[in-house]
């Protein structure tokens, strides 16, 4: 019987909807962070990931957090303010997250910081996850670069609007037409949208200046069934890569049978 590499799972619900966390119980300093995507979830989008990962021993000391937020009502600059207020307290006291959650036991030494934290991120989520990383940039946070990323299906070059009621479920995928004018994120999902194009003269001018690593995706997921969002190069992101007969919800639910996804991530750390 393997041995247990995490704790149960605890509410950070303080910094994001229904955000969660892992906490290792053998702590290497080193965190993953998943973000879902238009009107995610943040637990459901991933399904079996996190009891995946903590069956593999490169992230048995890695924390596993699932952060939540408005995927639907909030604009995505919103979503990834937020985003980077909850990646700015985790590099910079995450005490005050960790030790506030944990049986007092386990509490972390006074001296604990992150070194790495890797953002993994689906559809919108990458959007939200970028654009969180730029903001660091902007108010000078070093810390920004020991982040990278892996992006799932990302919605950079924009979506198929007409095709997104298919991402919800429940009655309001059937009160699209009614809820439609409330979502503001579907401005910025719009091909061209101000949103992806600031994005991307935003990363293309901090990679040109040499320092911009943390803004270059480590490894980028496509599905080939994926009919939502618009599958193109972005920027200096490397050729992606590509998983037959998925689409684009699919690419980002491992299972024991298709454990592509896990490797995919762990081939980063």
């Amino acid at each position: 019987m393997a041995e247990q590499s995490h704790f149960l799972s605890v509410s950070l619900s303080e910094w994001g909807k229904n955000t969660s966390a892992h906490w290792a119980i053998r702590p290497t300093r080193k965190a993953l962070v998943f973000v879902h995507g238009f009107g995610g979830k943040s637990l459901s989008t991933w399904t079996d990931f996190s009891g995946l990962l903590h069956k593999q021993p490169a992230c048995s000391g890695h924390d596993i957090i699932f952060f939540g937020y408005d995927g639907l009502y909030a604009q995505a600059e919103f979503s990834a303010t937020l985003f980077f207020r909850f990646l700015d307290r985790l590099f910079s006291n995450p005490l005050s997250i960790v030790n506030t959650t944990i049986n007092p036991s386990a509490q972390r030494a006074p001296d604990f910081g992150y070194q790495s934290v890797v953002l993994v991120a689906h559809s919108l989520g990458a959007i939200v996850c970028r654009r969180a990383v730029l903001i660091a940039h902007d108010h000078v946070k070093n810390w920004v670069n020991n982040t990278s990323m892996v992006l799932f299906a990302p919605a950079h070059c924009g979506a198929h609007i007409t095709k997104l009621p298919r991402m919800l479920t429940g009655p309001i995928r059937f009160a699209w037409a009614v809820i439609e004018a409330k979502i503001q994120v579907i401005e910025d999902l719009k091909p061209g949208s101000e949103m992806l194009r600031k994005l991307l003269e935003e990363t293309n001018r901090v990679t040109s200046s040499g320092n911009g690593k943390f803004a270059i995706a480590r490894k980028v997921i496509w599905g080939e069934r994926d009919n939502i969002v618009i599958q193109s190069r972005f920027a200096n992101d490397p050729v992606a890569v590509t998983y037959c007969r998925k689409d684009h919800t699919e690419v980002c639910k491992p299972s024991s049978r298709f454990f592509e996804p896990v490797n995919d991530v762990i081939e980063t750390l």
